[in-house]
């Protein structure tokens, strides 16, 4: 098991790895990401905040969120199933979304519970 401390350079970097992901997908291998020699950050620890990212860019749903963040950190569906739901909640300290009754998510106003535990 993998034990991620989630802080707020945790979440930026999820972030800034979302953001590089769609720069490729809309420009292709010629973007400028790939010019500079940016290497595409993936694994467990930019889930988070690739959640927070499609959150913040209007995709809400669990599909969406599962589709866009197993792409981009090249996790299992399941795996970012699991940071998606074990991240969800009503308590700000611990939580950083919560969602609807239509399965809609939405961004909790604190950004660093305290540890991500997971597989």
């Amino acid at each position: 098991m993998q034990i991620i401390h989630i802080t707020d350079a945790t979440i930026a970097a999820g972030k800034a790895a979302f953001q590089s992901y769609r720069t490729a997908c809309l420009c292709g291998p010629s973007a400028d990401i790939y010019v500079q020699g940016l290497r595409r950050q993936t694994g467990l620890a930019v889930i988070p905040g690739a959640i927070v990212a499609c959150i913040e860019q209007g995709m809400t749903t669990e599909d969406e969120i599962l589709n866009g963040v197993a792409r981009l950190s090249l996790c299992r569906r399941s795996t970012v199933r699991s940071v998606l739901v074990g991240l969800s909640g009503e308590d700000p300290e611990r939580h950083l979304w919560c969602a609807d009754k239509n399965g809609t998510f939405k961004r909790l106003g604190r950004s660093n519970p305290s540890v991500l535990l997971a597989a």
